[in-house]
């Protein structure tokens, strides 16, 4: 209570829990964001990851199940280009440079009728990634095409 009419009510202190949850709904907000971000593409590298396991085991029945080719991909074409007689031969080591999402490539198509030239964008609306791997120490690495839906290795289409 006031001594005098003249001194007003000491305001109460102010309220702390809005502040705190507005602190905590960013933090939450930005955790959550860096977390998607570093697991974005974690079912594709899984399924890299057991496919390389398998060429590096030897087992090349299993990768090419992991593969899960189309009907006219055939099994000894597979060996032939993952087998022992490929140029990085048998796979004994390799690392998981890159994965990227699909943004297709950008054309320079010529103008005609003296217009400049102009820039296209292919193949950027499908469902996939595109994975480096260095196989071996190999200094240029192989590039993997993984479709999410059906899973599904194969090379990339550019």
């Amino acid at each position: 209570m006031a001594d005098s009419i003249l001194e007003p009510e000491p305001l109460p202190p102010p309220n702390p829990w809005p502040l705190r949850i507005v602190i905590a709904v960013v933090v939450l907000a930005v955790v959550a964001g860096a977390l998607y971000y570093q697991l974005r593409f974690y079912r594709e590298e899984k399924l890299v990851r057991q496919f390389m396991d398998a060429l590096v085991a030897g087992d090349y029945s299993e990768a090419y199940r992991i593969w899960n080719p189309m009907p006219a991909y055939s099994y000894q074409a597979f060996l032939e280009d993952w087998g022992e007689t490929t140029p990085f031969g048998r796979v004994r080591t390799y690392e998981i440079l890159e994965i990227r999402p699909n943004r297709g490539v950008v054309l320079q198509v010529p103008g005609g009728g003296g217009q400049a030239p102009r820039n296209i964008r292919v193949g950027g609306d499908s469902t996939g990634v595109v994975v480096s791997v260095r196989i071996n120490g190999i200094e240029k690495p192989i590039r993997l095409w993984v479709e999410t839906n059906p899973p599904r290795l194969s090379f990339p289409p550019y």
